[in-house]
Parts: structure tokens; C-alpha cells; sequence
């Protein structure tokens, strides 16, 4: 992100996105592997598929796109959903920062 973004931009809502940024990559490594374990076994499914009903196979073959498209869709809205739940975090971790940051600053001087 830009600097501007950093300068005005509320404490809170950086430490929201920062502690969201960090949950959404830390899983990925375990994704990672069951991406090439399910890799491998639709791989060899096909295999099995093919030398058993060829013909299903071509079956198959036809339907899967349709699939991956759902899944293209599917993924564009989640994508989106999360967005808005990041963007409602944030916004709640300013407001709180801001409440705490009040409250502080009035014992402060108390």
C-alpha cells in the first residue's frame, strides 16, 4: 500500500487488516499439500475411470468445466464477503483504539 494509505488510515483498522493478512497466510501451508495430495488422486482416478468406462470418462470430461466455473464464481463472491467482513473489522478495531486511546488519555490526566 502506499504511504498516503498508512498516514490516514485509523490505528485500529491497521492492526485489524495486519492480524486478518497474517490468519489468512499462515494456513497456507497445509493447503498446499492437500492441493498436491488432491492433485495426485484425481490423477489417478481418472486413470482408474478411463481404464474402467472410457466412455464416463468422456462424460466426465464435459462436466468438469462447468464445475470450475461454479468454483470461479463461487470464489469471486467469498472473495468479496471477505472483504466486506475485513473492511467491518477494521472499522471496529478504530472505533474501539479510539474509545481506549479517550479513555487513556483522560486517566492520563486525571
Amino acid at each position: 500500500m502506499p504511504l498516503r494509505f498508512f498516514a490516514n488510515a485509523r490505528i485500529g483498522e491497521l492492526l485489524s487488516r495486519l492480524g486478518n493478512d497474517v490468519g489468512t497466510i499462515k494456513p497456507r501451508s497445509p493447503t498446499l499439500l492437500s492441493l498436491l495430495a488432491d492433485t495426485i488422486m484425481l490423477i489417478g482416478g481418472l486413470v482408474i475411470i478411463f481404464v474402467m468406462a472410457w466412455r464416463l470418462t468422456l462424460i466426465m470430461r464435459r462436466s468438469v468445466p462447468l464445475a470450475v466455473i461454479g468454483m470461479i464464481l463461487l470464489g469471486r463472491i467469498v472473495r468479496r464477503l471477505s472483504k466486506q467482513v475485513q473492511d467491518a473489522l477494521a472499522e471496529a478495531g478504530a472505533t474501539a483504539g479510539g474509545a481506549v486511546g479517550r479513555a487513556h488519555r483522560q486517566v492520563v490526566r486525571a
